[in-house]
């Protein structure tokens, strides 16, 4: 037979609904708020920003490589530079019925079943 457990030390203070409102209004639980930057955004900017020779920077010489990719017809290379540019295409999404019509058409035949079907249309 499994004996009962006696609340621990931890869990005896706890009474009622207490500590179901551990902030008085007003008082955030998290003052600071969610971080600005991502870390790793920081840090990798930092090296881009980095003078690698003749007043270039790592970042620079990246987007001269990109380019120099480009013009040499690599097709990532070009897609990069238009989506960065650019910005990268509007996705075309068709929108039709269940049967390929219109959707309004679609719908206004579901609704007139429904009333068909039942003492609705009476």
């Amino acid at each position: 037979m499994p004996t009962k457990k006696t609340p621990t030390a931890k869990h005896s203070n706890i009474s009622g609904t207490a500590n179901l409102k551990p902030w008085q209004p007003g008082q955030s639980g998290n003052p600071a708020g969610r971080p600005k930057h991502r870390v790793i955004s920081e840090d990798i900017a930092e090296v881009l920003d980095e003078e690698v020779s003749s007043g270039l920077t790592k970042g620079h010489k990246i987007a001269q490589k990109l380019v120099a990719m480009a013009m040499a017809g690599n097709m990532a290379a070009i897609k990069e530079i238009l989506d960065r540019t650019e910005g990268r295409p509007k996705q075309a999404i068709e929108h039709n019925g269940i049967d390929g019509s219109a959707i309004l058409l679609s719908l206004q035949a579901q609704i007139d079943k429904v009333y068909r079907d039942s003492d609705l249309g009476d």
